[in-house]
């Protein structure tokens, strides 16, 4: 069939606005793609990015964890070692105490013995002294 002029170009002008309109089509489909990479790029940052946070909290908490329990055992040590102390004191009173009364039943002991031993001197000496008062 033969087109005129004016259908001619109204068919020229429809195959280039098909042309127009599939080289728009692959250059959206292309940023489209584009654009849809960019997004998972964003999404794997942002996944690392709150995984590296919750990695360092989690450091963090261990970290705090394991001071407190330190502390706990550092306090629990230094409460042993003040009862420790304490019962030291109360024991070693408690030795002072008994070696004390043991000085005094001991000193008390050897006072009464050089009493006695005095006691028998004395007795000696009058024994003597009444003989030579009979032999005047």
């Amino acid at each position: 069939r033969y087109l005129s002029g004016a259908e001619k170009e109204k068919a020229i002008k429809q195959e280039l606005a098909e042309q127009k309109d599939s080289k728009a089509d692959v250059e959206l489909s292309q940023v489209a793609r584009y654009l849809s990479g960019a997004e998972e790029r964003v999404q794997e940052s942002e996944k690392a990015y709150d995984d590296a946070r919750r990695e360092r909290a989690e450091e963090l908490r261990r970290r705090e964890e394991g001071e407190a329990k330190k502390k706990a055992e550092e306090a629990a040590a230094h409460e042993a070692a003040q009862k420790k102390e304490e019962e030291l004191k109360r024991g070693s009173k408690s030795a002072q105490e008994k070696l004390s009364k043991f000085q005094n039943a001991k000193k008390k002991k050897e006072q009464a013995k050089h009493k006695a031993e005095a006691t028998r001197l004395l007795e000696a000496a009058r024994a003597c002294t009444s003989l030579v008062d009979m032999q005047w």
